[in-house]
C-alpha cells in the first residue's frame, strides 16, 4: 500500500481550484498544483450578480468588492446560435455582476486557500498518474526534477488544457 502525502489534490489553481481548496483545506489536507507561478491576464472575464452570495457564504466577498472590480449590468452571448441573448442584472436581487480583473481575483482565491491550509505547488507539470485501490499516484515535474504525490482524491480543475 503506498503512504498517502494529502488527502486531497487539485490539479488546477485557477478560480474551480483555488474554490474547492479553500473549502476543503479547513477539514482535509490539500494540495494545489498549477502550471503556473502567477495567474496570467484574461480579457473577458466577468463575474454575475449571482456569485455574489457564493463570495459571501465563502467569507470572500468584502475583499473581493475591495478589490475594484468595474461592475456590469447585464449580458449578451451568443452560444451556438446565430441569435443572442440577452439578460439584465436592474431587477436581479444579488445587484449587478462584475468585470474581473482576472489575475487579481485569482491572488485572492490562491491567497484564501493558503490561509486555510491548502499547499500550493507551481509552476509543476503533471507528467503522470496511476490510479491504485485507494489512492491516486501523481507524478510531476517542476524546476527542481520530478517527484510525486500520493492522495486519497483527485481533483481536475485544470481547465481547457485538461492534462489529466
Amino acid at each position: 500500500m503506498l503512504k498517502v502525502d494529502t488527502e486531497v489534490l487539485i490539479i488546477g489553481a485557477g478560480p474551480a481550484g483555488s474554490i474547492a481548496a479553500l473549502n476543503l483545506a479547513p477539514f482535509r489536507s490539500v494540495i494545489m498544483v498549477d502550471r503556473l507561478s502567477e495567474p496570467i491576464p484574461r480579457i473577458g472575464e466577468s463575474l454575475p450578480s449571482a456569485a455574489r452570495p457564493l463570495l459571501a457564504d465563502m467569507g470572500l466577498l468584502e475583499e473581493f468588492e475591495s478589490q475594484n472590480h468595474y461592475p456590469y449590468y447585464g449580458n449578451q452571448f451568443n452560444w451556438g446560435t446565430n441569435s443572442s441573448i440577452e439578460t439584465d442584472f436592474l431587477r436581479d436581487l444579488n445587484g449587478h455582476g462584475w468585470h474581473l480583473n482576472r489575475p487579481h481575483f485569482e491572488k485572492l482565491l490562491r491567497k484564501t486557500a493558503r490561509n486555510r491550509g491548502a499547499r500550493i505547488i507551481s509552476p509543476a507539470k503533471v507528467t503522470s498518474l496511476e490510479q491504485y485501490e485507494n489512492c491516486w499516484k501523481v507524478n510531476l515535474l517542476e524546476e527542481k526534477g520530478s517527484f510525486s504525490i500520493t492522495a486519497k482524491a483527485l481533483i481536475d480543475a485544470s481547465g481547457r488544457t485538461a492534462p489529466i
